[in-house]
């Protein structure tokens, strides 16, 4: 039988990460950049980007977060060592 609550809980669980993953790289981003878009223009809070500006930094955590659980860098909801 399906642990429906636990699968819920586990997606969102999962949907908080990818945010907190991509509010991190695009802060990132914008201390890199003294936070201008590629336009030069400021650039606004996570928040007040268009949708598809964040559904695209979402996807970008998402590729990210998915390939370090791939090459070990993630394990169990634990940051572990680069292993080169």
């Amino acid at each position: 039988m399906i642990d429906e609550d636990g699968v819920r809980q586990a997606q969102e669980s999962r949907a908080r990460t990818l945010r907190r993953q991509a509010l991190l790289a695009y802060n990132a981003y914008g201390e890199q950049t003294g936070w201008k878009t590629y336009q030069g223009t400021p650039m606004p809070a996570f928040a007040d980007t268009h949708p598809g500006t964040q559904a695209a930094w979402l996807a970008a955590a998402e590729a990210s977060f998915t390939a370090g659980y791939r090459l070990g860098y993630i394990h169990a909801g634990q940051k572990t060592e680069p292993r080169y």
